[in-house]
C-alpha cells in the first residue's frame, strides 16, 4: 500500500512548478522571467503587462528555420549505380552455406572479400541488427609500421562524431533519429566493432541502414574540431579516474599483468591511452591506423532480424560489395601469430595504490593469467594431461562443441566458484558486502586471465587474501559436488533456452564464424544443440579443465591493495617486486 497520497504529491508539484504553472497570476513569474534595471518593482507588473511585453518583444522574430537539410537518402543513386556498373560487385563464394542451412544462417562471401551471414526471425519484430567486425583491433598498433600508439582509440572515436560522406555529423545524427536508425562502435586489443540497428517498419529502412554503413566503410572522416574534443574527453576521464579508488587499484593491477618480463614495458595494447599518448598524434595518425583495420577483406558481417532474405542480399551486394576491394593485411600466419602474440605476467607480486579522500575506503583486486575462451595460452597449459582419457578423449570433446568445450566448463567453474567465494568470504565472515571473480575471455589473443574484485575492511585485507586463495585452492584439490553443478548449469541452460529467442544472443553465437582463428578458432558446429551440450558435460571433465587451467595459479597470483584516506598527502603508488634471480 502506497504511503502517500496523491492530493499531497499534487501539493507538492504545484510548489515545486509554480514558476512555470501560475503565469496567469503574473506576480510570481514576473521576477523570474523578466528583468530590469534593480528597483524598477517588477513584482507589481501584472499578467496582462506580461504579454503585452512579450508580444512587442516578439513581433518581429522570425520562424524558425532548421539550418541542417537532410536529403531522401545518403547515397546518390546516381553515384551507387555507377560503382556497381564500374566494380561490378557479385557473391563468389557460398562453400558454407551448406553447414549453416541448419541453423538457418545464410552465408557468403562478395567480390571484394567482405564476408557476410544472416538469419532471419521474427523474435522482434520489425527490428534489424547489423554487427560488423574487423580483425586486428589495437594489436595493428604494436604489428604494422607506422601505426601509431593509441591512434585505433582515437582514431574511431573521432571518425564516428564527424559525419559520413558528404554529410556532417549533424545531418547524420537528424537523419538517424528521423528514420529510428542508431549506430555506435567499440574497439578492444583484439578488433573494431561497429553496430548499426534500424526498423524494418520503416520505408526503406534496411536500405538506409546499409547506406550508413557503405559511407563509413568506403572513406572514414576526421574533423579537427571532433578530435580536439575526444582529447579533451579523454583528459577529463583521465583525471577524473586519477581521483578514484577502484580505478586506481584497477588499472595499477593490469598494468603489473601486462608486464611480462622484469624491466620490461607494459603492453600498450592492453591500457587505456593516457593524455600524453593521445598529444602525440594528429588527423593522419588516425586515419592511417583505421584505414589498416577497416580492409574489405577483414571485415565480418553479421545480419539477424526480421527482414526480406532476397532484398537483403541485394542491397549487400550493392551498397557493401561496392565499398573499395583491399586485402587483409594479415595474409599469413606469421603476421597473424605477431598480431595475436601475448605474454602477461607468470610471478606472483603485490602493489599498493594509497589516494588522499575525506573518507577511508578499501580496494582489494587480484588476478592471474589464464586461457583465451579457446584454451590458448603462452605458456601453453596440457589439457590432455588433466582430462579423464588423455588427449585423444579431449580433443574429441572440443570437436563436438565446435572448440567451445574449454569456454562452456570454464562458465560453470566461474559461476560455482563465486558461490563458494560469496558464502565463505561474505557470508561466513562478513568481510565484504560483494566480492566477484571474473573471466577475460578473449577469442584470439594468445592469453586469457581471471580477476577477483572485493572491498574488505582495511584492516583486514590479509585476511581476505588469504580466504581467496584458500577457497580457489580447496576448489583445486578436491573438486566440488554434483548438486554444486546442476545449482549453476541449471539456470545457464535455462537462459540459453530463453536467449535463443534473442537477436542479440544469436548476434554472439554468430560472431566469429567466418575468421580462420589460428591456432584453434569457433566452427559452425558451435552452435549446434547448445541445452545439449552443457548438460552433456561431467562432472570430471569440468573438474578437469579447472584443474588445468587454475593449476599454480598462487606462483602468479597478483594482488593490488588500494587504501583511501584524509590522512595520504597524494597518490602513491608501489609496484610489485620481481624475485632475485
Amino acid at each position: 500500500k502506497m504511503s502517500m497520497e496523491q492530493n499531497a504529491v499534487n501539493k507538492r508539484a504545484r510548489q515545486l512548478y509554480s514558476f512555470a504553472c501560475g503565469l496567469d497570476d503574473g506576480t510570481t513569474n514576473a521576477t523570474v522571467f523578466l528583468t530590469g534595471p534593480a528597483g524598477v518593482g517588477l513584482e507589481d507588473v501584472d499578467g496582462a503587462e506580461i504579454r503585452k511585453i512579450f508580444q512587442e518583444a516578439s513581433k518581429e522574430a522570425q520562424p524558425y528555420v532548421d539550418a541542417v537539410k537532410l536529403p531522401e537518402f545518403l547515397c546518390e543513386e546516381e553515384e551507387v549505380s555507377r560503382l556497381v556498373s564500374s566494380i561490378r560487385p557479385r557473391v563468389v563464394n557460398r562453400s558454407m552455406q551448406d553447414q549453416a542451412s541448419s541453423f538457418d544462417i545464410k552465408m557468403m562471401e562478395l567480390s571484394n572479400g567482405i564476408k557476410i551471414a544472416h538469419k532471419r526471425t521474427d523474435f522482434e519484430k520489425k527490428e534489424l541488427t547489423i554487427q560488423v567486425h574487423a580483425l586486428g583491433g589495437r594489436n595493428f598498433e604494436t604489428t604494422i609500421p607506422g601505426c601509431k600508439s593509441g591512434a585505433m582509440n582515437l582514431g574511431l572515436q573521432t571518425s564516428m562524431e564527424s559525419g559520413m560522406g558528404k554529410h556532417g555529423p549533424e545531418s547524420i545524427a537528424k537523419y538517424c533519429q528521423l528514420h529510428e536508425l542508431d549506430y555506435d562502435g567499440g574497439l578492444s586489443a583484439e578488433r573494431v566493432f561497429l553496430e548499426i540497428t534500424c526498423s524494418t517498419a520503416f520505408p526503406d529502412g534496411v536500405r538506409r541502414a546499409m547506406e550508413l554503413l557503405h559511407l563509413y566503410l568506403s572513406e572514414q572522416k576526421f574533423n579537427s574540431n571532433t578530435f580536439e574534443r575526444v582529447k579533451r574527453h579523454l583528459t577529463i576521464n583521465w583525471e577524473a579516474s586519477l581521483k578514484n579508488l577502484e580505478s586506481t587499484t584497477s588499472r595499477t593491477l593490469f598494468e603489473e599483468l601486462v608486464t611480462p618480463k622484469k624491466d620490461a614495458e607494459m603492453d600498450p595494447r592492453f591500457l587505456p591511452v593516457s593524455p600524453e599518448v593521445a598529444s602525440t598524434l594528429d588527423l593522419e595518425d588516425l586515419q592511417f591506423a583505421l584505414g589498416q583495420v577497416l580492409r574489405s577483406e577483414n571485415l565480418e558481417v553479421n545480419i539477424v532480424g526480421e527482414y526480406d532474405p532476397e532484398e537483403l542480399e541485394s542491397l549487400c551486394i550493392r551498397y557493401l560489395g561496392t565499398i573499395p576491394a583491399r586485402e587483409s593485411i594479415w595474409q599469413d600466419q606469421t603476421t597473424y601469430k605477431q598480431l595475436f602474440s601475448a605474454h602477461l605476467r607468470n610471478v606472483g607480486g603485490k602493489s599498493l595504490v594509497r589516494l588522499q579522500d575525506d573518507v577511508q575506503r578499501s580496494s582489494l583486486q587480484l588476478a592471474f593469467s589464464g586461457c583465451n575462451r579457446f584454451g590458448v595460452s603462452s605458456p601453453e597449459i596440457s589439457f590432455g594431461d588433466f582430462f579423464p582419457g588423455g588427449d585423444e578423449a579431449f580433443q574429441a570433446r572440443m570437436a563436438q562443441h565446435g572448440n567451445m568445450f574449454i569456454s562452456r566448463c570454464i562458465l560453470l567453474l566461474q559461476d560455482m566458484l563465486n558461490n563458494r567465494l560469496y558464502e565463505n568470504i561474505r557470508e561466513q565472515n562478513g568481510l565484504v558486502y560483494s566480492i566477484n571473480l571474473d573471466w577475460e575471455t578473449y577469442h584470439y589473443m594468445h592469453c586469457g586471465f581471471f580477476s577477483v574484485t572485493l572491498m574488505p575492511y582495511p584492516d583486514r585485507m590479509d585476511e581476505a587474501v588469504d580466504r581467496v586463495k584458500g577457497v580457489i585452492q580447496e576448489f583445486i584439490d578436491k573438486g566440488f559436488t554434483q548438486a554444486e553443478m546442476e545449482a549453476v548449469r541449471n539456470p545457464t541452460v535455462g537462459e540459453i533456452r530463453e536467449n535463443l529467442r534473442n537477436n542479440a544472443y544469436w548476434l554472439s553465437l554468430m560472431d566469429g564464424i567466418h575468421t580462420p582463428s589460428q591456432p584453434k578458432g569457433k566452427s559452425l558446429q558451435s552452435i549446434a544443440d547448445i541445452e545439449k551440450m552443457y548438460t552433456s558435460l561431467t562432472i570430471e571433465e569440468v573438474w578437469a579443465v579447472g584443474k588445468a587451467v587454475f593449476s599454480g595459479f598462487q606462483d602468479r597470483l597478483l594482488i593490488c591493495e588500494g587504501l583511501s584516506g584524509s590522512d595520504i598527502e597524494s597518490l602513491q603508488v608501489t609496484r610489485a617486486s620481481w624475485p632475485e634471480c
